[in-house]
């Protein structure tokens, strides 16, 4: 595999200039690797090999306009503290599909079918006769759109009831407002989350779940009446 062998000589090419090909040619895989180790230690390895991954990681996020909301909700390579603490399984999923844009949204099912962007609009703005109505995805979905106004609305009121500031404007990512990039990185020592991290975490989670299931159900009820014409 090209793209493995890359990587390796990539990786290997940080320790004074060893290559894989100084160990490809000798007959002994296990002096093979005893000299490796020597010259390259395995936590050192370890190590570079995490730089290299997040890296790309990082690289692939910027390059990809599938992962445009993602890029807005994530910018640290370590665990996220709601799938560890969000109140239910449903509502940790409804989290995660919306952050990584697995979800039944137009701007991803239109991804799929090869609809133009600019067309992937929103099924209810569409319904209530809105002119130019907005591409349905992420943003507007959770943030903008009629439908979840009520939702939202509740939400706030919660939020501001338990923590005593306004919500962020990104439901997505609010349990990590207050919280450093350094204290979310996977060596941190910082212990998370606080009472009020969790309090964020179970309301932002429950309301992506709330959201999500009303616009699938407002899609199901749209088609049948479509299909019952």
């Amino acid at each position: 595999n090209l793209t493995w062998y890359e990587n390796i000589k990539t990786i290997l090419e940080c320790f004074g200039g060893v290559t894989p090909s100084q160990y490809l040619r000798n007959t002994s895989s296990v002096l093979n690797a005893g000299r490796l180790l020597d010259l390259c230690p395995v936590n050192a390895i370890k190590q570079k090999v995490e730089e290299v991954f997040i890296e790309s990681w990082r690289a692939s996020i910027n390059s990809s306009s599938k992962l445009s909301f993602y890029s807005t909700v994530k910018d640290e390579f370590t665990w996220e503290p709601y799938l560890d603490h969000a109140r239910s399984y449903l509502d940790r999923r409804a989290t995660s599909q919306i952050r990584c844009s697995s979800h039944k949204m137009n701007v991803e099912i239109g991804r799929y079918k090869q609809i133009n962007r600019t067309e992937r609009t929103c099924e209810h703005c569409s319904s209530l006769g809105i002119p130019n109505p907005p591409i349905e995805d992420e943003n507007h979905v959770l943030h903008s759109c009629s439908q979840g106004a009520d939702l939202r609305n509740r939400f706030k009121t919660k939020y501001m009831t338990l923590t005593s500031k306004e919500p962020s404007t990104n439901f997505a990512r609010i349990y990590l407002e207050g919280i450093s990039p350094e204290d979310r990185r996977i060596n941190s020592t910082r212990q998370v989350p606080s009472r009020e991290e969790l309090f964020a975490i179970h309301l932002s989670t429950r309301l992506m779940n709330d959201i999500n299931k009303l616009m699938l159900r407002r899609k199901k009820e749209m088609r049948i009446n479509s299909e019952s014409k």
